[in-house]
């Protein structure tokens, strides 16, 4: 008796007060250093009565296994995880989330992921992506160039719209040089980042406000990424 209790309890308490997560709901403020075959995920359990508020979903990748600019791309998740990722976590906005890293960013686990989300119609659904990039010479068509192979921002693109959701975000921290040809060294320069803690009313504007689609990436066509969003790697 005292065991059928108790599970009924939990699973009231579950469908009531679904939002009150853990502290380690929160994606983490840094990626881990070891490898991993594990991707970091969590997936939302948002209240079944009532109108629940637009909450983000995302999937972050981060290609550390590119030993020339991991480090920069793990300071780029960081301050993503600081200035978006925890905020919309604090307001009770952040819905599914998934980061893929070291082994587990391939092109196959980034659509499998994107399809994996469960996207309201109120919702924001956010792809981020830090690593090398460029766009084909003949076809015009950006593609990430991950360790693991290839995979074309338009076929992200597409996956976003196919979830419907209020506003559509693709993020791209990569090189948009033109391929065939020889891709650039890396290049960095010392300044940092300016803000010192997020602004929740930017936030709130620019992905909560809006409707649509937008994409963003980190260099025009033909040119070099030498600095990031949020540092200057």
């Amino acid at each position: 008796m005292r065991s059928y209790f108790l599970s009924s309890l939990a699973l009231f308490l579950g469908l009531i007060f679904p939002a009150w997560l853990p502290a380690d709901e929160v994606p983490p403020a840094q990626l881990p250093t070891e490898q991993s075959q594990t991707i970091l995920k969590r997936t939302f359990q948002p209240c079944r009565a009532g109108i629940r508020q637009p909450l983000m979903h995302c999937v972050v990748v981060i290609d550390t296994d590119d030993t020339i600019i991991s480090k920069h791309l793990r300071l780029d998740y960081a301050y993503l995880s600081t200035f978006l990722l925890t905020p919309v976590w604090q307001h009770d906005q952040l819905g599914d989330w998934r980061v893929l890293y070291g082994t587990t960013a391939t092109p196959s686990n980034v659509i499998r992921e994107i399809r994996s989300l469960t996207v309201g119609p109120n919702d924001t659904l956010l792809v981020f992506f830090a690593g090398h990039g460029g766009i084909n010479a003949n076809s015009r068509i950006q593609y990430f160039s991950m360790t693991r192979g290839f995979l074309s921002q338009q076929q992200v693109a597409q996956e976003i719209a196919a979830h419907r959701p209020r506003l559509g975000v693709l993020v791209s921290e990569c090189c948009s040089t033109y391929f065939p040809g020889e891709m650039p060294r890396a290049q960095t320069n010392t300044s940092q980042a300016t803000a010192k803690t997020a602004n929740w009313q930017t936030i709130r504007s620019l992905f909560f406000d809006l409707r649509g689609t937008v994409t963003v990436t980190a260099a025009s066509p033909g040119q070099v990424s030498y600095a990031t969003f949020f540092t200057t790697a």
